[in-house]
């Protein structure tokens, strides 16, 4: 009776707030063929192994408490976004970049000493404003001049962004980017079907909003309060038909396996700013 109640509970928490309660957990899919019916390009993208790892000695994330010093289970997976990130953005000398939603990551400070970047730092969690590298406030919304970065990165942060905030975003980075600006965000979690997926227990900490009639797995197993799935139709309508004049391109990483650990990127996208 104690469980059931709690059920009962849960499912009108959800209501409230517009969200739908789904039995079950929601698996990361390949969505590639309904993405191509939708219209988009699709790219395959294979991850250069060695580069990879030389990547990782060079960046020292094994001196880092980042992940653990490498330990951790996700740790590769975590280096190999932001390795795939650099790859497609190629970041040249003295471009300004500004890791979004980047909490405690190290990367802004490994890409300004590798790369010779201009770098800041966004999150929700810093305090509002500005604050000599760091970027406090909604990252839909930044405290910034228009045109102020070449380059915004994205590590496992998107699918975070709850009520419109992932197309408000999308909106912002058209004003923050300069001309011939870039963003790359990763990985793009999609299922078959559009959903949302929250942890059994943290949701009660948060006061999430849904868009009306979201579903919302809830699961032992998922850390996050929140997390979007996209399916090819709310992918297009939250994030394509957002871009105005912005160039998207998506890339399937083809050989996930081959770098091993716990990694499963599977989509990234690059979105362009035309010069």
């Amino acid at each position: 009776m104690l469980k059931e109640l709690k059920a009962a509970r849960t499912r009108r928490h959800f209501a409230a707030r517009g969200g739908r309660v789904v039995r079950g957990h929601l698996d990361y899919e390949d969505i590639t063929p309904h993405l191509i019916e939708a219209g988009l390009v699709v790219e395959p993208y294979s991850v250069d192994v060695a580069a990879f790892g030389a990547y990782v000695d060079r960046a020292g994330y094994s001196r880092l408490a980042y992940y653990d010093r490498g330990r951790a289970p996700t740790a590769r997976e975590k280096y190999l976004e932001h390795y795939v990130s650099l790859a497609l953005l190629a970041p040249e000398p003295g471009q300004v970049l500004i890791d979004v939603a980047s909490m405690n990551s190290p990367f802004a400070d490994i890409t300004a000493e590798l790369y010779g970047l201009d770098t800041y730092r966004q999150d929700l969690m810093f305090p509002p404003g500005i604050d000599g590298r760091s970027i406090g406030g909604d990252a839909a919304a930044m405290p910034i001049p228009d045109a102020f970065a070449d380059l915004l990165t994205m590590h496992c942060s998107f699918e975070h962004f709850e009520g419109d905030a992932d197309s408000r975003f999308v909106r912002e980075a058209a004003r923050v980017l300069k001309p011939g600006g870039r963003l790359c965000s990763l990985p793009l979690y999609t299922a078959r079907t559009y959903a949302i997926q929250t942890h059994a227990r943290r949701w009660r900490m948060h006061d999430i909003v849904f868009d009306a009639g979201d579903p919302v797995y809830v699961a032992d197993d998922w850390g996050p309060p929140f997390g979007r799935f996209y399916d090819a139709p709310s992918f297009v309508r939250r994030v394509v038909e957002q871009l105005g004049d912005l160039r998207l391109r998506l890339f399937s990483v083809t050989n996930v396996s081959d770098v091993g650990g716990s990694c499963y990127l599977r989509y990234a996208m690059l979105i362009e700013k035309p010069a």
